[in-house]
């Protein structure tokens, strides 16, 4: 019996790729991305009807008014954890330690650790209390502690407030936000707001206040999309797709904050992508050769002149006006909201990051976390933190977890397979406040990053990739010939084929799949 529902089967399934497919493109890790990938497939309209105010959303107050001559200061959050720590049931831990008897030989340089999530029993333990870095295998530790503080239906706001002639546009973290989601805000805004009068678009991005780079990732002016920087306000992943056209190049979604140099030619050769910040926002400059329809993909560098930037341009396009100027602000005291966009549940960003390892997001949550923990806008240090005080608070071993950045883009973060397995049980378990995660997990042989693995053991095999340079990792749930489940981490450090480290990992999870139970239907263990 497989664990696993058969995603073909289910509309809900399909309704949620759209969205976790235009996620993964932008941000998966770096070893697992594509410069040429396609645009983004917008994610659905919300079906759940929850309307501004609704119970789990996560709601900045209006900005203090101007005192003196300093600008405006956003007032202390309001949006708090949902669940204390102390309130989560604890994990459970190794009832025993009961060897697997099998012919698995585990990869080399693996750290291994397998436990049956029937009766909590240690099935293989190889090297499992080391620290390893996991690389991507981190998002599955940041979502988990993501959805059991905050609640798996916090949705995260985007609004648009005004004041006079200027219009606001306010986020709160949103990675899913696209360019039609600021049309349909528009939409809204217009029949309060005359647009044609607005001459100013104003970014306040004040939710978040280490915008940028996260820690851990490489200092590089190179433009590739897994390097999207973090922002309160976001749009399309802090990607745009850029088209070919007559003129040269032309950059989507259109922003007056995204400037393009584009110095590339025809032919057979690899474009090379840089960016830097401009006067008006973002500089993408393009050079080598190209493929004459090759749609590429860069990031931005100033995210929320970005949006504002893409705001600007659409209210130029309904007026038919110039563009309104752009600037960076904080929404005053006497402005009024004229619209709210809501987030999908956080269980469905969250699960984007992982299904398609998507460090954007998993960054972006983190911070979202780090905001909610102390009130005050978010930061990689205040995500961390509330990660490693969700960890020890449900029974953790504080040695086993170094935490940089919520993506483990990261040469620093450390981690045990027993930690990994430990929270892969929870996520396993049906009464763990985590459970909304387990469809999150790639199938193997069907999506995310497992899409082209182990395509025989489809509907057996739920897990998460890692990949950085030097490091490979799979761990996940699998379930036996009788429907016994196991949860197994596996992470090489110092592998110099990754190729290589995939097919063992593959082959290593094959032969446990095969004796999790044994051929005369007796317990392999």
């Amino acid at each position: 019996m497989a664990f696993v529902s058969h995603p073909r089967r289910t509309a809900a399934f399909a309704l949620w790729m759209a969205t976790a497919f235009a996620v993964g493109v932008a941000g998966r890790g770096a070893a697992e991305r594509s410069r040429r990938a396609p645009a983004p497939a917008e994610s659905a309209p919300d079906p759940s009807g929850v309307t501004a105010g609704g119970e789990g959303e996560m709601h900045l107050v209006a900005a203090a008014p101007r005192t003196g001559g300093a600008p405006p200061a956003t007032r202390p959050s309001t949006l708090r954890i949902a669940r204390s720590p102390a309130d989560l049931p604890p994990l459970r831990r190794p009832t025993a330690v009961r060897p697997l008897r099998t012919p698995c030989r585990p990869p080399r340089r693996a750290s291994v650790h397998v436990r049956s999530l029937e009766d909590g029993a240690v099935l293989v333990a190889s090297r499992d209390r080391m620290l390893v870095n996991p690389a991507s295998n981190l998002k599955i530790v940041t979502a988990a502690a993501a959805v059991e503080l905050l609640g798996p239906d916090a949705r995260l706001a985007t609004e648009l407030w005004a004041d006079g002639t200027t219009l606001y546009v306010r986020g709160e973290g949103d990675p899913a936000l696209l360019a039609r989601h600021l049309f349909e805000l528009l939409d809204r805004a217009s029949i309060e707001v005359p647009l044609s009068a607005v001459d100013r678009v104003v970014a306040d991005a004040s939710a978040f206040a280490d915008d940028g780079t996260p820690a851990g990732y490489p200092d590089a002016d190179s433009g590739d999309a897994y390097l999207a920087p973090v922002s309160a306000l976001s749009l399309q992943f802090n990607t745009v797709e850029l088209v070919p056209h007559p003129g040269g190049l032309a950059a989507r979604p259109v922003s007056t904050a995204v400037r393009i140099d584009d110095r590339s030619h025809v032919g057979d050769g690899e474009p090379r992508i840089f960016v830097g910040e401009d006067p008006v926002g973002t500089r993408i400059l393009v050079t080598g050769s190209r493929r004459p329809t090759a749609r590429l993909r860069a990031r931005i560098v100033d995210a929320p002149r970005f949006v504002a930037g893409a705001i600007a341009h659409m209210i130029a396009q309904r007026t038919g006006g110039p563009p309104p100027r752009v600037e960076i602000g904080t929404v005053p005291v006497e402005a009024r909201r004229v619209a709210t966009h809501l987030s999908p549940p956080l269980a469905s960003l969250a699960a984007a990051s992982l299904k398609y390892s998507n460090n954007f997001t998993a960054e972006q949550i983190l911070r979202v976390l780090g905001r909610a923990h102390t009130g005050q806008p978010g930061t990689t240090a205040s995500g961390a933190a509330a990660v490693v005080q969700w960890w020890r608070a449900i029974g953790g071993n504080p040695r086993e977890l170094v935490l940089e950045n919520g993506s483990g883009l990261s040469h620093a973060t450390r981690i045990t397979t027993r930690a990994i397995a430990d929270v892969l049980a929870r996520i396993a378990d049906p009464a763990s406040p985590s459970h909304a995660l387990l469809p999150s997990l790639a199938v193997a042989g069907w999506d995310g990053t497992l899409r082209h693995r182990m395509p025989h053991l489809e509907g057996r095999i739920r897990g998460k990739t890692g990949t950085l340079a030097g490091v490979s990792a799979l761990s996940g749930i699998a379930a036996g010939p009788s429907g016994r489940r196991a949860a197994f981490s596996i992470v090489q450090n110092g592998v110099d084929d990754i190729d290589r480290a995939r097919r063992e990992q593959d082959a290593y999870v094959q032969c446990l799949v095969t004796h999790l139970s044994a051929p005369d239907g007796r317990d392999a263990w």
